[in-house]
């Protein structure tokens, strides 16, 4: 178990997996809490040198928790596949196990700001994603095998919501719907529309009153 990292990861790499942190014990006992609470917490410009290495910033086949305490900030920054300088998957996460963000069960919460601002992607395809309180960011493609949203606000940028996949994202343990104010081409929604028709409802032009 290690705890309480904190500080920033700036400018690690990997010729294979987990440019700044590689963590895989293959028997979920291996966990690592990164904690924003006295600072802020920052990923940058951390990558694999390979195309087909996964987790720029983070590979995890364990436990990883995300802790930011309020007023306090996770930030994985992102930036620019250069194939040319061999920089794949700036600060990505690749998560096979647990991925925590703002606690590490109901009971336990923060309510800080997470914001993965990634290249290439949050790829958590076979792993489970809770997020428990504060503000998630997601400014990079996102997959996902499970995501569980217990508390707090989950925030995609313009564009991206049909890549999260929300047919598989959980409201307290409950299936989500989608409620729709005739809004469905600007908002993307109607990806969830067509992949899941009957937890689709359309209100019409009434955004006021929902």
């Amino acid at each position: 178990v290690i705890k309480d990292v904190t500080g920033n990861f700036y400018g690690n790499y990997s010729n294979k997996d987990g440019g700044a942190i590689w963590n895989s014990a293959n028997n979920a006992t291996a966990i690592i809490d990164i904690v924003a609470d006295t600072k802020d917490v920052k990923f940058e410009q951390n990558y694999v040198t390979t195309s087909d290495g996964l987790g720029g910033a983070i590979y995890n086949t364990d436990v990883v928790n995300l802790l930011a305490d309020a007023g306090r900030k996770i930030t994985f920054v992102g930036g620019e596949d250069l194939p040319s300088d061999s920089k794949y998957n700036i600060d990505g996460i690749y998560n096979a196990g647990i991925l925590n963000i703002n606690g590490k069960d109901a009971t336990h919460t923060t309510s800080g700001t997470v914001s993965l601002y990634t290249v290439s992607d949050v790829d958590t395809s076979t792993g489970i994603t809770n997020i428990y309180g504060g503000t998630v960011n997601f400014g990079g493609n996102y997959s996902q095998g499970a995501t569980n949203l217990y508390g707090g606000t989950m925030n995609f940028e313009n564009g991206k919501i049909g890549v999260a996949n929300l047919g598989d994202v959980t409201l307290n343990g409950n299936i989500n719907v989608m409620l729709d104010a005739d809004l469905a081409k600007a908002t993307k929604t109607g990806v969830f529309k067509k992949a899941f028709p009957d937890r689709f409802f359309d209100a019409g032009i009434a955004e006021c009153n929902m």
